[in-house]
Order: structure tokens, then sequence, then C-alpha cells
């Protein structure tokens, strides 16, 4: 009995020995380093020295940044007997400060059985100190207009894991202009920078204040950031002094000004006129007088054009009034530049204290080729026998440069045909003066003289680009013009229906000096269509001839005699001249041998004998003549 009961205690011991005997221990290095914003790989060697298998294993660890806060991650299985090396990837995190970390690492799993072992060790992770400063900015460029402040910032960040203290942010040289003014910099910021933390960052304001009387250019300096850390940034600082439509910038709280037309970015070109209209307000409690002026301002070259508009008025208190005008875009504008027009209004005498500006930003463009006539001057009034002279301003307001260009005066009744020949650069103008000769036998009457600009292409060819027309009264010491002229009209070919039909006009000039002649044609429509008149325009000198052609088509069914009216026309004067024309139905082999058999049966009695007796008197000669011809051989 005592045998099987000492059996079962031992049975039951070596169970119990069995189903506990699951042992793990663990080794790693007693302590590492690392950086912050860094990923330690720790190695663990695990001894499962128990008599089962562990599985659903996990490897946990208290977090460097917050010790009651547990990481864990899972890990393979591990056979009874087995030794395993696991990595645990440990995160350091950004801005972790340098200092020494106990770290507990803790190893578990399951056997078969369900029952939980574990290992745990304590290692130290030192965090090793960095330092590191950040900009938001390389380089800053901001404009400004004298008299003025302008405010710009950027940031600052602690980019390490220890504190960065005693930061100041200087400037490196002075801005000043050469009659020593100087652009001063105040440079403040949102936080105490006598100690700034990891991760931290803080707001650099930098004021640049103006004086009024700084000159318009670009200003540049570094303003350096450091630390009694020895960390620090260079930003490159540029500040451009533009001009301003007020003298002091926009000065004072009741004055507005808003810029209603042209919409911003729309295009004009060189002489364009810019319609433009602006409202103005007065916020006041009571009226003001007030100036009103606006202007063209090339953005590229920092200036303004000078095409100002200026005028005053007297604004009601908590009222407004709009004004409109026009600005006249200059002939040298540069086609690559930035162009905006500015308005302003200010309390008159009061620029300095109450001043308001607006602009908006618009297109002005040339187009390749472009000429311009922008002013003609010449008399009004002529003799015969006058040489009169005609000054022109003629402008390139094109992109090409070097522009060959014609330049011509004109009329054909005065025979005036005079030209010059140079060459523009592009938003160049010049004078030119063009002689003009009133010949002696002019008719006394208003001439129009056409004066024309062309630019050349290629080949002896010009393109005609634009012109402009001046009338010259010519009266006194002229010569009597013998004028008389003769027409004659000859059809040219047989008037046939629906075939085309040809008139030649004569024009004879008895007259003493050449004239113009222009030709038309009446009359014909109810029976032909007029295809053409060719010329329609003859010069003829004096004491010989021309000659025009009409050319028509007959309608169909219009057979019959009809009529047409030719006229010469020449200054006040005119020449007509009527024919009648027969015109015939188009004959066919079918409708002549109808016409023949028609005619035939409208014969009488005596009339058919008659035609009988003929016939056979006519076969009697001819058969006479056969047989004389046949003795002959």
């Amino acid at each position: 009995m005592k045998t099987r009961i000492l059996l079962t205690t031992a049975f039951l011991s070596i169970l119990v020995l069995l189903t506990t005997a699951n042992a793990f221990t663990i080794t790693s290095p007693d302590s590492l380093t690392a950086l912050h914003n860094y990923v330690l790989p720790i190695n663990i060697t695990v001894n499962n020295s128990g008599f089962e298998a562990m599985q659903n294993m996990t490897i946990t660890a208290t977090d460097i940044s917050n010790q009651s806060n547990i990481l864990s991650t899972s890990a393979s299985n591990i056979s009874a007997g087995q030794v395993k090396v696991y990595t645990l990837n440990y995160t350091i995190p950004q801005y972790t400060y340098a200092k020494a970390y106990p770290i507990t690492i803790n190893i578990s799993g399951q056997n078969m059985s369900g029952n939980m072992s574990s290992a745990a060790k304590t290692i130290t992770i030192t965090v090793n100190e960095n330092k590191g400063l950040s900009s938001s900015a390389t380089a800053m460029s901001v404009s400004s207009a004298a008299g003025t402040t302008k405010q710009a910032t950027f940031a600052i960040t602690n980019t390490g894991n220890v504190n960065l203290t005693n930061i100041t942010v200087t400037q490196q040289t002075i801005l000043n202009d050469s009659d020593n003014n100087i652009i001063t910099l105040s440079i403040t910021s949102d936080k105490n920078l006598q100690a700034l933390a990891p991760g931290n960052t803080a707001t650099i304001f930098i004021n640049a204040t103006v004086p009024n009387s700084q000159q318009r250019k670009t200003y540049s300096t570094n303003l350096l950031v450091n630390s009694s850390e020895g960390i620090g940034a260079t930003i490159a600082y540029q500040i451009t002094i533009k001009e301003s439509y007020c003298e002091l910038g926009n000065k004072g709280s009741y004055l507005t000004v808003d810029i209603k037309e042209p919409d911003n970015g729309d295009d004009f070109y060189p002489n364009d006129e810019i319609p433009v209209m602006v409202r103005v307000k007065n916020t006041d409690n009571d009226e003001r007088d007030v100036i009103v002026r606006a202007d063209l301002y090339d953005e590229t070259d920092d200036q303004f054009l000078d095409v100002e508009y200026e005028t005053d008025a007297t604004i009601g208190d908590d009222s407004s009034e709009d004004f409109e005008f026009t600005l006249k875009v200059p002939l040298d504008i540069i086609n690559t530049h930035d162009f905006r027009i500015y308005a302003k209004v200010y309390e008159d005498g009061e620029e300095e204290s109450q001043c308001y500006e607006d602009y908006i930003s618009t297109d002005l463009k040339k187009e390749s080729h472009s000429l311009l006539i922008d002013k003609v001057e010449m008399p009004s009034t002529a003799k015969c026998d006058d040489s009169i002279e005609a000054d022109v301003k003629l402008a390139n307001a094109g992109k090409n440069d070097e522009e060959d260009v014609k330049l011509e005066v004109i009329n054909s009744e005065l025979g005036i045909s005079e030209e010059k020949l140079f060459n523009l650069d592009t938003g160049e103008a010049r004078t030119s003066t063009l002689a003009i000769k009133i010949p002696k036998n002019t008719t006394e009457k208003d001439y129009t003289i056409t004066i024309r600009a062309s630019y050349y292409l290629s080949n002896d060819e010009y393109k005609k680009d634009v012109q402009a027309v001046k009338t010259v009264k010519v009266s006194g010491n002229c010569m009597p013009v013998i004028e008389n002229t003769v027409v004659n009209a000859e059809v040219l070919n047989t008037a046939v229906v629906k075939e085309q039909l040809g008139i030649k006009l004569t024009i004879f000039n008895t007259g003493t000096s050449t004239a113009t002649y222009n030709v038309a044609a009446s009359g014909y429509e109810t029976w032909a269509t007029l295809d053409k008149v060719e010329p329609a325009t003859v010069t003829v000198e004096a004491g010989r001839s021309e000659s025009s052609y009409v050319y028509l088509t007959p309608l169909e069914n219009t057979a019959g005699a009809h009529t047409i009216t030719l006229k010469a026309m020449w200054g006040s004067r005119s020449l007509t001249k009527t024919i009648t024309i027969p015109v015939t139905e188009k004959m066919t082999p079918q409708s002549a041998y109808q016409k023949i058999s028609q005619r035939l049966s409208n014969l009488s009695g005596f009339d058919l004998a008659t035609v009988n007796i003929v016939l056979v008197v006519a076969i009697v000669l001819v058969f006479a003549w056969i047989m004389r011809v046949r003795r002959a051989y």
C-alpha cells in the first residue's frame, strides 16, 4: 500500500515538473547609445530552457519618452531548448533630450497547455547630444515705398535635442544710400529667445522703416541668427524701394479710391487711349476738397510714364463720386515690361496725412509691325502753281527694330506722287517733310491729299499699313483748263441670246490736260446682265484716246431691239452714248429649216409660181454649166 502511494506521488511530481518546466533566460547589451530621431536595433538572445515550444511570443519595452507607456511587438515562436536572437527596432523620438534612459525589456510566450512564461531585463540607452537649428527661409525679398514701414517674417526651429540659449538675430551691414539715408531694421520675436527648447519654433519679425528721401533702388544685407551653443543660420535680406504714387504711401482714414475700369490685365497698344473710371469716396462727416490723379507705371523700370490725368473736386460728407478720363499709351513702351495703372486721391494741401492710392495691372503690348501717323501739318489752302509742304510725324509702334518704311503723299488728279524712304527703330518717331506742287492748270476746288506709310517686307515689296487724309482747297492763280471729250461706241459681235456681247467704248480726250474717266453702263437691266467693265477707270492724256470694254449677256427670250447707255465721267462732267442693239435667238439647223418652211408656207399662189419658175431656170442654168465643163475635158 505504501509503495503504491509513493509511486502515485512520484508520478504527480513528475507531471507537475513537466507542465511547469518552461523557463526563459534573456541576454542583451547592458547599455547602448543613440541619437534622437533614430531607430535603434537592440539584439536580444532568448534561451528556451523548458521542455515545450513557446508560441504567441511578445517583446515589450518601456517608452523612452514616457515610462508609463509600454511599446509592444510580436515575435516568432521558439522551440524547446532553442536559443534564438530577436531584434527589437527601438524608436528614439525626435527632440528626445540628451541623457541616459533605463529601458526594461520583457519577452513572454505561451506553451501548448496555455501556460505563460516570461523573462525581463533592464538596459540603459544613452541619447547623445545633438544641436540643430533651421530657418523657414534662406532668402527674403520685399518691396516698399519711401516714408513707409514694411514687415517681413521668417521662422526658426530648434531641430536638436538640447536647449538653444541667448539666440540673437542681427543685420550684417547697414542699408544706406549715397545721401546716408538709412533703412532701419527692427527685429523682434514672438518667443523668448533666451532659451528655445528642442522642437520649438519662434517667428522673427523684420520691420523695415524707410525714410521719405530714401533713394529708389534695391538694398541688400544678411540676417545672422546665432546662439550660445554656436548654432545659427544666415538669411539673405533684400529690400527694393519702389515709387509710391502717394508721396508717403497710404495715409489717413477717410479717403479711398477704387479703379473700376478697365479690368485687371486688359490689353492696350501704343497710342491707344485707355478709358479709365475711378470711384472716390469720402467717409468723413465733413466735405473735403480733393485732388484726383492717375498715371501709367512701368513696374519693371520702376518709374511713372508721365501721361498723367489730374483734376480737383469737392466730395461731400459720406459720399462718393466717379471720374472718367483717358490715359494715352506712349509709343516707346518696352513690350516685355510689366505695367500698372495707378490712381490716387488726397486732400488738397494734405497729401502727407490724407492720401490713398489704388492700382491694377495692365498689358501694354506691341505688334510685330505697326506704323502710326501721329501728326500731319500742312496748309488747308493753296493757289495754283504753289509749292506747299506736308510735315508728317511717323512713329514705329511695332516690336521690329530698324523698320524700313516708305512715306508717300498722293493725289492722282493733281499728279502728286512723292515719297521718302528711311528706317525707324522701335518706339522712334520722326517728322519728315514732303513737297506738294499744285499744277498751274488745276481746277479750283477741294482736293483730298492721301498720306500713306508702309513698311518693307522683301523683294522691294512694301506692306500698306496706315494712311491719313487732308483736304486742300485750291483757289486763285489758276489757268483755265480746256476740257473736251468725245466718246464713240462699237458693238464687237452679234448680239445673241445667252451669249456674251462686247461693246467697245472709245474715249477721245480733245482737251489740253490729262483726264481720268470712270466708265459705267445703264439701261440694260431688263434684257441683259452686266458681266464686267474693263477697265472701269481710264486715264487719257490730252489729244489721245483710250478704250474701255463693256461685257454683258442677253437674257433668255429677249430677242429684239434693245438700248444701252454708256457713260464716261470725269470731274463734275460726263458724256453718255446710247446705242440700239438687235438681239437674235441662237440659230440651230432645225430651227433654220423650220423658219424657211414657215416662210414658204406663208407665200401666196402667185409667189409660189414665181419661186418655182426661178427654181426651174436655176436648174437649167446649172445643167448647162455642167455640160460645158464636160466638153472642155
